[in-house]
């Protein structure tokens, strides 16, 4: 789904003709000039899951494919691009730029300036967010040591992107200027604050039950 959808991503899957009879069932045919929903077949290896699968979704990605059209989807497309670059280009005298040259549609700097007084990159992470700012992508990829991985929605205004930009160049500063205290306390304005990402790591809360009263 488009960027800031929120995931999980689905789409369809193509196979070889050599492969075509063991495809799953349900799956939807066109034949005599008309759809028709297959649902048993000789080879097939059965039903995986919910035929809808992802439904929202694909309705979600169909909508915006719709409303944008042929010619808005490229724009967008090459928006995108040139809003990583744009990023990319402010903040790479501010941050550690992993990999030189133009970017696609993410670019990737690395906490390596600021780790030298302390600060690292889930510090800037958390305080963008306490400047009202979704953060960045953290830690990915992994073959990156304090990868941030800023990829801007193709649909942002430049104003958001400026905003943005001077909010990371902001927090550069105070980390250039001492104010690490200050940083490591951040977030301070939301209901939550730091959690304890080593407890929650190695002992997951995953139903409702297992909440302590």
């Amino acid at each position: 789904i488009p960027h800031g959808g929120g995931g999980p991503g689905c789409g369809p899957i193509a196979v070889c003709n050599k492969l075509k009879p063991y495809l799953p069932v349900p799956f939807a045919d066109f034949k005599n000039g008309k759809y028709e929903l297959i649902r048993e077949t000789n080879d097939t290896i059965g039903q995986l899951k919910n035929f809808y699968g992802q439904f929202a979704l694909m309705v979600r990605a169909l909508s915006y494919m719709l409303s944008n059209g042929k010619n808005g989807l490229s724009q967008v497309s090459k928006d995108a691009v040139l809003s990583a670059n744009y990023i990319q280009k402010s903040l790479e005298e501010h941050y550690h730029l992993a990999y030189s040259g133009h970017c696609m549609h993410e670019c990737l700097f690395t906490d390596k300036k600021q780790k030298a007084s302390g600060i690292t990159t889930v510090d800037i992470a958390k305080s963008l967010v306490e400047y009202g700012f979704h953060p960045m992508t953290m830690y990915f990829p992994l073959t990156v040591s304090g990868a941030m991985l800023i990829e801007p929605t193709e649909t942002e205004t430049k104003e958001t992107i400026d905003k943005f930009i001077e909010t990371l160049i902001f927090i550069a500063d105070k980390v250039e200027h001492g104010d690490i205290e200050e940083i490591k306390s951040f977030p301070i304005s939301t209901p939550k604050r730091r959690l304890n990402e080593t407890e929650a790591a190695r002992n997951p809360i995953l139903t409702w039950y297992q909440i302590p009263n």
